[in-house]
């Protein structure tokens, strides 16, 4: 589950204005599983982020981060189960991802998804992972990945934003 970032350490050599980390910042669900605590999951990200070419790089240049599934559990989703029997890895997780990733981004009055500028461009940053159906929904109107609140606010963001380019970021 370890393995050096090369092109981070490569990035780290251009004069970035910024860097999109666009989830799976680590693997909570590779072998060995993260214990669900809040400290299992520290313990990842402190892995990653002491890394060189990681920690070099967040020296040089200003990151922006998101969460995806890896960083709870492959193809999480609220409520899902997962083989040690437990449904809320969410809330261990989420308090490490806030600790070591979260910081790095605007202040979001407690939730993950944000938006950002930068000259000519705005960025929408979405957290697929906190609102997300189950998979095995019916694929109908109800079924979403961002829930009815992020959905609004992206639609808001759309209509208000004056830049040239607006970039909806993903994982």
């Amino acid at each position: 589950y370890y393995h050096p970032f090369k092109a981070l350490g490569a990035a780290s050599e251009k004069d970035l204005d910024f860097m999109l980390l666009v989830g799976d910042l680590i693997y909570a669900d590779a072998d060995p599983v993260v214990a669900n605590t809040i400290a299992g999951y520290a313990d990842r990200y402190w892995l990653n982020w002491n890394e060189s070419n990681f920690s070099t790089l967040g020296m040089s240049t200003p990151l922006f981060m998101m969460w995806d599934d890896h960083e709870i559990y492959n193809d999480y989703y609220p409520g899902m189960p997962v083989p040690n029997g437990t449904t809320d890895r969410y809330s261990a997780a989420r308090a490490a991802y806030d600790i070591y990733a979260g910081s790095h981004n605007p202040d979001t009055d407690g939730v993950l998804y944000y938006s950002f500028s930068a000259p000519g461009a705005d960025f929408f940053v979405l957290d697929t992972r906190s609102y997300r159906s189950p998979s095995n929904s019916i694929d109908n109107a109800g079924k979403t990945m961002l829930g009815v609140v992020q959905r609004e606010a992206l639609l808001d963001f759309l209509e208000q934003s004056g830049a040239a380019f607006k970039f909806i970021v993903s994982s």
